[in-house]
């Protein structure tokens, strides 16, 4: 086995090197924008200063679970919790609130991470007002936790906590996949959570002495990025760090004989395993590419190289799915990382009565690319993506936000090089660009394709582990064989054009904003176009209207799931699906059709010189569908086939009792039976499609782009003018659930041992839904998140994330609450008594505090969003047809300043109050 496996190695050494003769050995130039400096105790720092108001500050200390001996196992990640559990500054979970208080959210602004070899503290602040207080914080971190045994034994449940949601005992296969590939390295020993018994043996005294042994400032680097100068940056980090003396050597000689992640031999065996609950059967190969890091202008290039196979074999692999007519559940093509290495992976999943069809023609594809290579109009359909990123990076580059730079930097470190240079960065994209051609494009994927593979099998629960190992010699034969040379056929269909060229009837600037103007076109339709001198070379489009599922008959409820998968797979107008996809990913044009129980649309975003395809392709997709049995039998399958993965594991049993218990069969919210998938037909796909996205519900048409208004008022005329607008029947947005519902619920399915804990909560009144009401729904999703936090993570230490869901849509007038837990089965009672305290206690009312907070970080959320085109192209669309007021969005700290602590509670009151019908469920370990 040893013979082999160095045989195989130097292979891969061979050709690596025949792959990168040809590339630049120059180094890869650092970002100067990067200021980064060292204090004389060792501590390194990392400044970003753009000018920009949000802060974004990282605390990173290179030590993580492999610097655990036999008895620490899991305390590099138990300490990371202490952090937040009191230090010399900061009592008990007080940096939470403070730092609440001022705008940031926990979770997504303020939390850690522990990975094999480094933790990581973060923090994103909305401005600087805070900042010193959380390099105090930071500063705590480094020498100042408390670590109580109070505290520690408290800890203990939300960690066990997490333990169960990140490690469940039926694992998914790409976890037991991951798992084989660290076989017999030290990684297999050192899981950075640990296991339930390290958790419940660890000390305050063991925390305290690991803490001090790896906690130095030596082994430390912070990053500061945002509008802070260079200059305050470094007085900010001396002030608070510059005393930090480190007090052991001991970490270093540890360091030393600690493994090399960097050299570490993973399994590379084939691998065989049964999939988890819930999973789809799949078939795999991955195959090794080298070291993870990049260190020249070659590796880039490489990596780049790897990435157009990828793409090449995706949409080589998609086309041969759709014209076979082939279900598929997914297909991945692209990267594998583990420590130090990266793999290419190629993964497909589907139901195990297609195994053979889907690997054979799976192996054909790699076969035939492998030996034939790709046409030129394949390469130019990826290399126009190359082009368009090139064509906007100094767009995207000033885009950037703090947190994205302070992302950037924290993955370099953990990658152990440094932020490229955007200069640095174009001229090796342009030049990867120009010496990119079908020759050296087929010789790499031939290279890479001819690589020893590690076959991967995810077998099914009807199938033979056994005897899918047995297959196993087959495939690998099959993988040698020679492979098909394909007919390249070029076509020259394209997108139909308007018979007619409507008018623009009425032109008008909007008062507030006089950037926006406002058409109305010959067919009724409203057209509202921001023209943003940041939009740069792109632009971005939404059409949409009111409807969705609730303006279909009940008969066509099953078919709403279906019938926008279908229309992409058949195709538009003169295209089928596969020339649909080849035609918009030649022009850089990403479509993306959507339908939610209350409204439908679609989005388009689209390089300038792309905009008249993108108007056709609209057109076509709104007036001349296809349809095909072969696309639509497919498409049904792989939706029967994804129910039955869901509705037989615990989870999907549990939900789909519950919820068709809620809400009846003519509601459009029940759950739809993959029974009633099996007999949906073509006319009901095209009968759904006229419904929806042929008839006027307030339908209006949003552009933002850096565009004169008279380029697009032909394309108005020429394809807007004529989009169908029928007339529509009244559409009642009402789910109309049982009101006569049981008040509990209890499903012995879940093959795990916790029990998930559900409240749920609807109100039985009519309810306004303004501009002011969608601001306060989500004000008060984030208090009782906040106070369920606090109950049963902090005081309790029931769970390590309780959550909060609103499953209520624009258009319905009815609030849909749900409280969930995973839980330990014997906790069950304390957290439904837990669920009735925290309301009883909202019930007392909403602190001012509270409102000040939520709405703080609400107009930290939102800040960014006018920056960003294509979120905001979304919202102004949404608020438009669903009749809220965008403008806020300009300026939406002062509208929040306008709700009172009042206005929430009396939302609370109206929602949870009396005459609400409140739903317990759980789901607890099978008997």
């Amino acid at each position: 086995m040893k013979i082999a496996f160095t045989s195989i190695i130097s292979l891969l050494l061979m050709v690596a090197c025949a792959s990168t003769s040809q590339m630049s050995p120059q180094p890869i130039k650092n970002d100067p924008d990067w200021i980064s400096n060292q204090l004389p105790n060792g501590l390194k720092y990392h400044i970003y200063h753009d000018g920009k108001s949000p802060v974004s500050i990282r605390f990173i200390v290179h030590t993580g679970s492999i610097n655990e001996t036999i008895n620490q196992q899991g305390y590099a990640h138990f300490l990371e919790h202490m952090a937040f559990n009191g230090s010399q500054h900061f009592k008990e979970n007080q940096i939470i609130k403070d730092f609440e208080k001022a705008g940031a959210s926990f979770g997504a602004d303020i939390n850690a991470s522990t990975d094999y070899v480094q933790t990581t503290y973060k923090l994103d602040l909305p401005n600087q007002d805070t900042l010193d207080q959380g390099m105090l914080w930071f500063r705590d971190i480094a020498d100042g936790l408390t670590i109580s045994e109070t505290e520690v034994e408290k800890e203990k449940g939300v960690i066990l906590g997490e333990y169960r949601l990140r490690r469940p005992e039926h694992k998914p296969f790409y976890f037991s996949l991951y798992n084989h590939l660290i076989t017999d390295t030290a990684l297999a020993q050192h899981d950075p959570l640990g296991t339930k018994a390290s958790i419940q043996a660890t000390t305050a005294q063991g925390l305290k002495q690991f803490y001090r042994t790896w906690y130095q400032p030596q082994r430390t680097e912070i990053i500061i990025s945002g509008n802070l100068s260079t200059s305050d940056a470094d007085a900010l980090i001396s002030k608070h760090f510059s005393n930090w003396a480190s007090t052991t050597t001991e970490s270093d000689a540890k360091a030393e004989a600690i493994v090399n992640i960097d050299d570490l031999h993973y399994n590379n065996q084939n691998f065989v395993a049964p999939i988890g609950p819930y999973d789809s059967a799949s078939f795999g190969l991955l195959i090794p590419r080298g070291k993870s890091r990049w260190v020249t202008l070659g590796d880039q290039t490489f990596y780049w190289r790897d990435d157009v196979a990828y793409q090449l074999i995706y949409q080589r692999l998609n086309s041969t799915f759709i014209d076979h007519g082939l279900a598929i559940q997914q297909t991945y093509t692209g990267d594998y990382w583990l420590e130090g290495q990266r793999y290419s992976q190629i993964q497909v999943s589907f139901a195990e009565q297609d195994r053979q069809e889907i690997q054979a023609q799976l192996i054909s594809v790699i076969t035939s690319l492998r030996d034939h290579g790709v046409s030129q109009t394949e390469l130019n359909n990826i290399m126009s993506g190359y082009q368009q990123t090139l064509d906007t990076a100094d767009q995207n580059w000033e885009k950037q936000t703090a947190t994205e730079h302070a992302n950037g930097m924290a993955h370099s470190i953990r990658m152990n090089q440094m932020p490229q240079s955007k200069a640095d960065y174009k001229n090796n994209l342009t030049l990867f660009i120009a010496n990119t051609d079908v020759s050296v494009i087929n010789t790499h994927l031939d290279q890479l394709l001819a690589q020893p593979k590690i076959l991967t099998i995810g077998a099914s629960k009807t199938e033979n582990v056994t005897a899918l190992n047995a297959t196993l010699p087959t495939l690998t034969s099959q993988l040698a064989q020679a492979g098909e040379k394909p007919l390249f056929t070029e076509s020259d269909k394209d997108f139909n054009q308007p018979k007619t060229i409507g008018t623009i009837t009425h032109e008008r600037i909007d008062p507030q904003n006089p950037n926006m103007t406002i058409w109305t076109l010959s067919n009724g339709l409203e057209v509202w176009y921001l023209r943003d001198r940041n939009a740069g070379k792109e632009v971005n489009i939404a059409y949409s209207g009111l409807g969705g599922k609730a303006a279909l008959p009940p008969e066509l409820f099953p078919t709403f799931e279906v019938f926008i998968p279908t229309i992409i797979r058949s195709g538009i107008g003169q295209l089928n699906g596969s020339q649909l996809q080849y035609k918009l990913r030649s022009r850089n044009i990403a479509v993306s059709p959507y339908s939610t129980y209350t409204c439908q649309g679609i989005t388009i975003s689209t390089p300038q010189d792309s905009l008249a395809d993108s108007f056709a392709t609209l057109y076509t997709a709104l007036t001349d569908i296809r349809v095909s049995d072969v696309q639509l039998k497919a498409v049904k399958q792989q939706s029967i086939q994804a129910k039955k993965i869901m509705f037989q594991s615990p989870a999907g049993l549990f939900d789909i009792e519950f919820e068709n218990h809620v809400f009846p069969k003519e509601s459009y919210r029940h759950l739809v039976s993959f029974e009633d998938i099996s007999t949906i037909t073509a006319e009901q796909i095209k009968q759904t499609h006229q419904i929806l996205f042929t008839q006027n519900r307030n339908n209006k048409l949003v552009i933002i782009a850096d565009l004169d208004k008279k380029q697009l008022a032909p394309l108005l005329r020429q394809y807007a003018a004529n989009f169908p607008l029928e007339p529509s029947k009244d559409v009642s947005y009402n789910p109309n659930y049982n009101q006569h519902s049981r008040l509990l619920t209890i499903a012995p399915y879940n093959n795990e041992n916790s029990s998930l804990v559900l409240l749920r909560t609807l109100s039985n009144q009519p309810l306004a839904r303004s501009t002011k009401d969608i601001f306060i729904n989500d004000m008060l999703s984030r208090i009782i998140k906040q106070r369920l936090t606090q109950s049963l993570r902090e005081d309790l230490s029931l769970d390590y994330s309780p959550n909060v869901l609103a499953f209520f849509a624009d258009e319905e007038q009815y609030q849909d609450w749900a409280f969930l837990v995973w839980a330990a089965p014997k906790q069950v009672t304390n957290i439904q008594q837990a669920f009735k305290d925290v309301i009883e206690q909202l019930h007392q009312g909403i602190t001012t505090q509270e409102t000040s907070s939520v709405g703080k970080q609400l107009a930290a959320d939102l800040a960014p969003l006018v920056a960003d085109q294509k979120q905001y192209t979304a919202f102004i669309q949404r608020y438009l047809i669903h009749g809220y007021d965008f403008h806020v969005l300009q300026d939406p700290n002062s509208f929040i300043q306008t709700i009172s602590a009042s206005d929430l509670s009396q939302a609370f009151e109206q929602q949870f109050g009396e005459g609400s019908l409140s739903l317990e469920a759980l789901l607890t370990p099978k008997k």
